[in-house]
């Protein structure tokens, strides 16, 4: 989301959009990464459920920064 357009909800309603989507279609898991330095989405994939998995170390470029892989399990227990 655009920084112009930031903390209007636009990120929160994308996220819920496609999660409702991936559940029609029987999706069981999703799979991101996120600058570790990106608190406010960080705070919204965890409100959703997602979980840290793993670090990925240098991941980004310009600047060099680690990601977090976030995962969010649909699937059946």
């Amino acid at each position: 989301v655009l920084s112009s357009y930031k903390r209007q909800g636009i990120g929160e309603k994308l996220l819920q959009s496609l999660v409702a989507h991936g559940k029609e279609k029987g999706v069981e898991n999703f799979i991101l990464e996120v600058r570790i330095s990106n608190e406010p989405a960080i705070a919204l994939y965890k409100k959703y459920g997602f979980v840290e998995i793993d670090i990925r170390k240098n991941y980004y470029e310009q600047p060099v920064e680690d990601a977090y892989i976030f995962q969010l399990n649909l699937g059946k227990e």
